[in-house]
């Protein structure tokens, strides 16, 4: 048998008979200067890895994760999804650090810094992660499944089970094809990355590619092909076969746009090692890009991620995904390409509109629904009202397109799989779940819509007989194969049966056969091969009766027309119709008869028109517009009111037109209604007894709601019509009209009938909302204990995943949602983010019992908005009152007194609500609006069990409830108190007290009685009437409660103990406003702890203390015995500039001090901080802290550890205990919480990431702990989102007299949003007493003074908020000097208006250690200072600064040690200079284009550019450029430039930065090139004389052709060169070419005249297209280049004449000064 590791040499035999060594020159490229390196780090540190590069030019840095394969920083472009952990630190342009903050186990590897060809490879050993363990069988790898799925040949198959190879197995003979090479390497990696084992192995970069089998059997690949490369791949395959984990499986991904575009993508887990994984990374690149971005997946239970923020619209993506673990990562899933549009949502919204119109309908249903946003924001109301037509909607939502199984593969679950293709989702106990899923639905329809196909739209019924039926459709707007045709008959029940199929291009079909009097419905599918769409729009119809296609034999002859009788039947008085004679004179008549006629002028001419539509005569005969109407009169009694009186002397037309039609005009004809049905109206008429010959008939009809543009129009020559396809339960205005040769009738009048109401849908629920109160749960806890079953009650705990959207909990999702509230009431945000009514219930606590109306709830815009409101909310709205209590006060009237303590965070507009009940009635009853914190209630009898709560308001919400009091009302009054033995307000610290629970009026003893003490309402602490606590302490410090039970009732009342100590900074209150509003006061307020004694005037600012004024600075100070917290406050009345400052006080008490400092600053000034949010994810921690996987169901926010530790399978993971609480904590101390949450004092620390004390000797004491666990846990997650993280970058400098310290500081990276103020903490080396002080958060650099000299000190910083505070920074050591440092102060700047220089003053104190200063100065856009070493004096000009800009500037003075720097001032020159100055190198030329901005609007400048070699002593001036852009030409290869610009204008002139470059070595890499490769050369020396030959030909004919036209007149030879200017340059034969960016075009050239004063300019008529001529006078520029020489009609700003004698002109002239023509020269 052949050894494991003969794979080794087989592998390296057959791939190197496979490769041939090839080795070609590199060009020059950048170098980096610096070597790889090793760094050393634990969990939790920063590492900072160096690449510095020479030469960069237009080369790209980037910095690559190997060991996880994705690209971190690519330039300057972060390429991750970890801006909080990555910072390229670049100090100088040739420095490109990387930095790594926070370092994870999964840091763990290798990282690439590369530029061109050039690369280095640096390690990072995260000293915490354990080694790789090996495997169980290190010659047990058999790889032969693999090898014949990869195609290995059978003759080479035994290789793939090195252990089991014969002897004598001639490997390399049987192993020799490429197929077999590259098969056994791939099988032997098994789906896994061992990149960072092969480079702990020794592998380098090159053959990396061997480690993650990307193999090509290129010449390159030889050099890898050694016995170290393959012997590392072979082992490190071996090491990975049990902990790597392969790829993904079943990835997905499709194109979301919800108004940003995204792509959402799924997987699952991979087929080997799926347990080894600890999170997926998403790799994504646009098909453009040639690297990927990444996404990071930390939880390895997620397999669904939506993917935006930086995805664009229009553009093709490239997705595939990896799999991490702890030592390495699997390869890549295989390539997604997937389009993302910018189409989806604005398109499907027009769409889904037009689709629901089409389909009828109504209105108010598709404002209601019929929207994009139906999908994100479902409303279970208006669906319901809206149910009849619910069908259609969803059809129309769907795109009218099938979506089922992109829906399957996105897991959808089956019961809501009909809403994917068009059906709505079941009006059952599946509805929430459908609607929770749309999200997923959604994407797939914007998906879809443009690859599904989509069915024909507007099919329309044009004629029915009593056999037949024609119908018309728009064809599908998707690319189908096939209609097909669908017919139901007679009954709405029956099934539809397939009639027949068409052809792609039908748009029209016939259905023959037909019964007659019977009704049909219609609809039709497009399909494809593959695909079918959704159903069209179904219509119906009504086949006629044989009889009724039988026409009605017309007359012979019409009566004629009795005008006279239509009058008198009118009722008119015989007088008025007498008039109605068809005469000119008729208008005549009528005027003398107006008094008695006016009120039937309408009557008469509605007669005279009888029916008829005479406008056509009208027109003919010029009746004015606004009279036409009088031609087709109707309406009978008064003339419209329109027509009076413009139209009076119209009628005598009117009444010529109506006489003429008499004969020769139709009437319109009678109609009546004789049948209508669900869908139909049947119409019947005869023929009109009077008027002219009919030849057809018209019927107009429309929903009598309508707009008239919806009215459909029909013909016939029948004497009835059947209306069809009509909508039920609907009324429709109808009219008729008789047409022939001659015209047309007017309408008749109009009749409105109803269709037949349809059977009614039933609604399957009660619409009806359900009440919005509240629920009144003290917390999430007892919210979860009390409402959610045993089985999801871990699930409910786990904010993260309360909204289980598919699990066996999902029917108590909405349940667990409410009870996210913690028993706060959060419906005014709710409200104010206009969540649907039916929801907020839950916003309140309260789970909604209706499925049907928790569906709306459960839609994820409004789940987003309920999460946004609970965690917003956050410490703005009021806690549950302290304090609180329920006596008996009156015996008789019965009446109960309530008081209680203000809680946290009610505020001024604080208000409370009590509630009381009897214990036997549910109902409850509420005292609203209670301003005081006590109240006095009236109950009903005595002899009953009352409860009592009271819960506080603000504007933000309502908080959760106090606790209940139980009291029993009967003829004996109970009273229980509880009051501090010996009387004292406070207790002092260390010392022993007794509590003493006293009562009054019970019918008993108390030493019959149950008497039972509680700390905080929550822990029992103790029995008996007397409650002992031995040397107190602040952890001792809150509200015990005394519970008195007897055989009636029970009875308590509570005591807040405020214990004396040392005071502890609390949290401070800071209210700025902008200088200058009058009446307006800023606020500042320190709260302590500790009850200090110092009274409320020992405030100071800026060092100096403050007198108290009333009408400018008012203090006073507020002890409030009940919450433990005294507050200094300090007003400021009126605020100016000058008040703003540094202020503090410093309180204390026998037991010691501390103070407080905060900046009070101009709001307009502060800077925004950017928040990187953090995400706490303790499961993830514990897999990197190398907690197994069973154990890891313990590190979670949501685990019952009580229960848990009882289930035998996790006894063994005791030993990972403090893994799971460091990793709770996640770098926060959540003590505050916990304490307030009464947790044991003895298990607190485990509140800040610890394990107490106790576990190394008794273990078994951690039981205690057990009881208080969730309440730990709950902390550490509320934490999570509340507490900020410590700060960062804290430096200490030994300052002034020897005993000052400057301490210096960042803010946390991570939830700095959530810092408040920081407490600095110092104690001097070996003692265990500490001092603190507290600053505002806006602070970041603190002298501490007052310290001992010569003194070892011990200094650290957390970041606190009212929620706690972060974990401690690590302890910095400085020992105080007696050497004095100086500070430079008082600096100030001073300038004159459009200088640029400034003038720097300053005082120094101690100047005598400080013989001179350095200045340091920059733009504030630099990241960088300037220095200018060795100034003499306190002050310093300046020079050369550019206006328009500004700098930041500081002093430090020099001796024998640095001084501290002074402050840096900010300030900005006024005006306007050349800045931005950049190089562009012209291809192929040492010249090069030099340009900059100039971005002063108002002014106009001339530049002149000044330029030497860096060796040469003078510059050379190019004079009065007109543009900010110029091309040097003439200069050196390979030398290096020194330039800067000057701007002339009319204040000052202003010159630039003077920059540096080095122009192209044209000529020497030509020889190089000549030397490398001769051949080469030659070859390119005979293209390039074919080419120039070519040229040459094309440039004579190309002037031939012009001379022969007569376009141009040649120079004479011995003409000279009369301009001079870059952008018309001389080419090496001397004759003029056209130069520019790209020597094809104009540079916008400036022509300098050097041949004479006023020498003209000319042009050949024809040049070069070109837009580089622009003229100034509108439609003028020059698009062909083509100019007219002699009418001057092109002015171009950029050519100017130039008279020599003349100043020089703006470039925007006009007359005279513009340039008409222009002479080329030929030398």
């Amino acid at each position: 048998m052949m050894g494991p590791w003969t794979v080794v040499l087989v592998i390296v035999s057959l791939t190197a008979s496979l490769c041939a060594v090839a080795r070609g020159q590199v060009s020059a490229e950048p170098v980096i200067t610096n070597g790889a390196e090793t760094v050393q780090e634990t969990v939790g540190s920063t590492a900072v890895f160096n690449c510095r590069v020479q030469n960069l030019g237009d080369y790209k840095v980037t910095w690559t994760f190997v060991s996880h394969d994705f690209v971190i920083f690519e330039g300057n472009t972060l390429m991750t999804s970890h801006p909080s952990k990555y910072t390229l630190l670049q100090s100088h342009d040739h420095i490109y650090d990387l930095q790594i903050l926070d370092i994870e186990l999964s840091d763990h590897g290798y990282y690439k810094c590369s530029v061109g060809s050039d690369s280095i490879i640096s390690h990072l050993e995260v000293t915490d992660l354990e080694p790789l363990p090996l495997p169980d069988d290190p010659d047990g790898i058999n790889v032969t499944d693999c090898c014949i799925a990869k195609g290995v040949s059978a003759t080479c198959l035994p290789t793939c089970y090195p252990a089991n190879i014969p002897r004598g197995f001639d490997v390399i003979g049987n192993c020799r094809a490429p197929a077999d090479v590259i098969g056994l390497i791939d099988c032997f990696n098994g789906g896994s990355n061992h990149d960072t084992c092969c480079l702990d192995r020794g592998v380098e970069m090159v053959c990396l590619d061997f480690c993650h089998s990307a193999i090509s059997l290129t010449p390159e690949a030889a050099s890898c092909l050694n016995g170290t490369s393959v012997y590392a791949l072979v082992s490190c395959a071996v090491s990975g076969a049990e902990h790597f984990p392969s790829a993904p499986t079943s990835v997905a991904a499709i194109a979301v746009n919800t108004g940003s575009p995204a792509i959402l993508i799924k997987w699952a887990p991979p087929e080997k090692n799926a347990d080894a994984v600890t999170g997926y990374k998403i790799m994504y690149r646009r098909v453009t890009d040639t690297k990927d971005k990444s996404y990071l997946i930390q939880d390895r239970g997620v397999f669904m991620h939506r993917l935006s923020g930086d995805i664009l619209p229009n553009q093709g993506y490239i997705v595939h995904l990896v799999a991490l673990a702890s030592h390495g990562i699997s390869l890549g899933s295989p390539e997604i390409e997937i389009y993302v549009s910018d189409e989806s949502v604005q398109d499907m919204g027009e769409s889904i509109d037009d689709c629901c119109e089409r389909r009828n309908v109504p209105a108010s249903c598709r404002d209601m629904l019929c929207r994009s946003k139906t999908w994100s924001e479902f409303h279970t109301a208006n669906a319901l009202r809206c149910f009849p037509y619910l069908s259609d909607v969803f059809t129309c939502l769907a795109g009218e397109r099938n979506h089922t199984g992109c829906c399957q593969a996105f897991e959808v679950t089956p019961v809501c799989l009909p809403v994917c293709s068009g059906s709505p989702p079941a009006y059952d106990a599946s509805l929430s779940g459908c609607v929770a899923q749309m999200s997923l639905i959604e994407a797939c329809v914007q998906q879809g819509f443009s690859s599904q196909p989509a069915p024909p739209t507007n099919l329309m019924v044009q004629h029915v007989t009593n056999n037949l039926a024609q119908i018309a459709f728009d064809p599908s707007v998707s690319n189908v194969t096939r209609y097909i045709v669908l017919v139901r008959t007679d009954s709405k029940d029956a099934p539809f049966e397939l009639k027949q199929t068409l052809s792609p291009t039908t748009s029209t079909f016939e259905l023959n056969n037909l019964a007659e009097s019977t009704f049909y419905w219609v609809k039709v599918v497009a399909e494809t091969e593959a695909e079918a769409s959704l159903f069209s729009e179904t219509v119906s119809f009504l086949t006629y009766s044989e009889s009724y296609d039988e026409p009605e034999e017309r007359p012979a002859r019409l009566d004629p027309y009795d005008f006279r009788g239509c009058c008198v039947d009118s009722g008119m008085p015989s007088v008025c119709a007498d008039g109605c004679i068809y005469q000119v004179n008729m208008t005549d008549y009528y005027k003398q008869h107006l008094a008695t006629c006016y009120s039937h002028i309408g009557s008469v001419l509605s007669c005279a028109s009888d029916g008829r539509d005479h406008r056509n005569c009208c027109r003919r005969r010029n009746i004015k517009v606004e009279c036409e109407d009088l031609c087709v009169q109707t309406k009978l009694g008064e003339l419209d009111s329109r027509f009076v009186p413009v139209c009076i002397p119209e009628t005598a037309t009117a009444v010529f037109c109506y006489n003429e039609g008499l004969w020769s005009l139709p009437k319109y004809p009678d109609v009546v209604v004789t049948d209508r049905s669900i869908h139909t109206i049947t119409l019947n008429w005869t023929h009109p007894e009077s008027g002219a010959i009919v030849d057809s008939y018209g019927i107009s009809y429309k929903p009598a709601n309508a707009s008239p543009n919806k009215t459909i129009t029909m013909t016939t020559s029948k004497f009835g019509f059947i209306l069809q396809d009509l909508q039920p339960a609907t009324a429709y205005d109808i009219e008729a009209f008789s047409v022939n040769e001659n015209g047309t009738s007017a309408r008749s009048p109009t009749i409105t009938e109803f269709t037949l109401e349809d059977i009614p849908q039933v609604i399957p629920v009660n619409i009806s909302e359900p009440p919005q109160d509240r629920a009144f749960w003290q917390n999430i806890t007892h919210c979860c204990e009390n409402t959610v079953s045993a089985a999801c009650r871990d699930l409910c705990l786990n904010k993260e995943s309360a909204m289980d959207q598919a699990g066996v909990c999902f029917k108590e999702s909405n349940t667990m949602l409410a009870c996210l509230s913690d028993g706060q009431d959060h419906r005014v945000c709710c409200e104010e983010r206009n969540l649907p009514s039916v929801c907020l219930s839950i916003c309140g606590g309260k789970a909604i019992s209706d499925n049907i109306a928790q569906a709306t709830c459960m839609s994820y815009a409004y789940r987003e908005i309920i999460y946004s409101c609970f965690f917003e909310r956050q410490g703005l709205i009021p806690k549950a009152p302290l304090s609180f209590s329920a006596k008996r006060s009156d015996t008789a009237a019965l009446n109960v007194t309530l008081s209680w303590a203000v809680p946290g965070f009610c505020g001024s507009d604080c208000y409370y609500t009590v509630h009381w009940w009897d214990e036997t009635d549910t109902d409850k009853k509420t005292t609203q609006k209670i301003w005081s914190t006590s109240v006095v209630i009236a109950v009903d009898t005595i002899n009953r069990h009352y409860k009592f709560m009271v819960v506080a308001h603000n504007s933000y919400g309502s908080g959760p409830p106090s606790a209940i009091w139980s009291l029993y009302v009967e003829e004996y009054a109970r009273d229980v108190k509880v009051y501090l033995l010996g009387g004292s307000s406070t207790a002092d610290q260390g010392t022993d007290v007794r509590l003493v629970c006293s009562i009054a009026d019970f019918p008993q003893d108390i030493r019959q009685m149950v008497v039972r003490w509680h700390f905080n309402n929550r822990r029992y602490v103790g029995l008996g009437q007397f409650l002992d606590l031995s040397s107190v302490s602040m952890e001792d410090e809150g509200t015990y409660t005394c519970e008195v039970t007897d055989y009636f009732a029970t009875s308590s009342g509570s005591f807040y103990l405020p214990i004396k100590a040392a005071p502890t900074f609390d949290q401070m209150k800071i209210e700025s406003i902008p200088p200058g509003l009058m009446g307006r006061t800023a606020k500042i307020a320190c709260w302590f702890r500790g009850y200090p004694d110092s009274d409320e005037h020992a405030w100071t600012k800026d060092g100096s203390k403050l007198e108290e004024n009333l009408s400018k600075l008012s203090m006073s100070i507020d002890q409030r015995y009940h919450t433990g917290i005294t507050s200094y406050r300090l007003k400021i009345a009126d605020v100016v500039e000058s008040d703003y400052g540094d202020y503090s006080i410093t309180v204390s008490n026998k037991f010691g001090s501390t103070s407080c400092h905060v900046a009070l600053r101009n709001p307009e000034d502060e800077d925004v901080i950017d928040v990187a949010p953090a995400v706490a994810n303790p499961t993830q921690c514990c897999a990197e802290r190398g907690v197994p996987s069973p154990c890891r169901d313990l590190c979670a926010f949501n685990v019952n550890v009580s229960q848990a530790l009882m289930d035998p399978k996790y006894l063994s993971c005791l030993q990972y205990f403090e893994s799971f609480v460091t990793c709770g904590a996640d770098g926060r101390d959540h003590t505050k919480c916990c304490h307030n949450s009464a947790v044991v004092s003895t298990c607190q620390p485990l509140c800040r990431g610890m394990v107490p004390s106790f576990v190394e000797s008794d273990p078994s004491r951690l039981i205690r702990c057990i009881g208080d666990w969730q309440q730990v846990i709950q902390c550490m997650e509320t934490g999570s989102n509340n507490l900020p993280f410590k700060p960062e970058s804290l430096v200490l400098t030994p300052a002034n007299n020897g005993r000052d310290i400057v301490i210096t500081w960042d803010p946390p990276t991570l939830n700095a949003d959530k810092v408040d103020h920081y407490v600095i903490y110092y104690a001097q080396n070996g003692s265990a007493i500490s001092k603190h002080v507290s600053l505002s958060r806006n602070i970041f650099r603190f002298l501490l003074t007052g310290l001992e000299p010569l003194t070892h000190y011990e200094i650290w910083m957390v970041s606190s908020n009212k929620f706690g505070q972060s974990l401690p920074t690590s302890k910095s050591e400085i020992e105080t000097s007696d050497f004095i440092l100086g500070l430079p102060v008082g600096l100030t700047v001073s300038f004159k208006p459009e200088s640029s220089s400034v003038t720097l003053t300053w005082r120094m104190l101690q100047p005598e250690y400080y013989p001179s200063y350095t200045v340091y100065y920059k733009m504030d856009t630099d990241t960088s200072y300037k220095q200018v070493p060795n100034v003499k004096g306190t002050s310093y000009t300046l020079t050369g600064l550019y206006l328009g800009r500004s700098y930041v500037v500081y002093v430090k003075g020099v001796g024998q040690v640095m001084s501290l720097p002074s402050d840096t001032v900010q300030f900005t020159l006024k005006g306007n200079s050349p800045d931005h100055l950049t190089v562009n190198h012209i291809p192929n030329s040492p010249n090069v284009m030099l340009s900059w901005n100039m971005t002063d609007p108002h002014n106009q400048y001339f530049f002149n550019i000044y330029y030497k070699r860096d060796v040469d002593k003078d510059y050379e001036e190019i004079p009065n450029i007109g543009r900010t852009s110029y091309i040097l030409t003439g200069l050196n290869p390979g030398q290096t430039y020194l330039a800067y610009v000057v701007a002339i204008g009319a204040k000052a002139s202003l010159k630039s930065e003077t920059i540096e470059f080095t122009t192209q070595d044209v000529g020497n890499a030509e020889k190089q090139s000549k030397k490398d490769d001769a051949d080469t050369d030659k070859i390119a020396i005979g293209v390039g004389v074919t080419v120039a030959v070519i040229a040459l030909i094309a440039i004579v004919l190309l002037v031939l052709f012009f001379v022969l036209r007569g376009r141009v007149t040649l120079p004479k030879v011995n003409d000279t060169v009369a301009y001079e200017n870059p952008g018309f340059g001389s080419n090496a034969a001397g004759s003029v070419k056209f130069q520019g960016m790209d020597d094809s075009s104009f540079n916008y050239g400036h022509l300098e005249e050097e041949g004479g004063a006023g020498a003209d300019v000319k042009v050949p008529e024809h040049v070069y297209d070109n837009t580089g001529f622009v003229g100034t006078n509108g439609s003028s520029s020059v698009q062909t280049g083509e100019i007219n020489s002699e009418t001057q009609a092109y002015e171009n700003p950029t050519y100017l004449k130039t008279n020599l004698a003349d100043p020089p002109m703006a470039p925007n002239g006009t007359g005279n000064d513009s340039v008409a023509t222009l002479e080329l020269n030929q030398s």
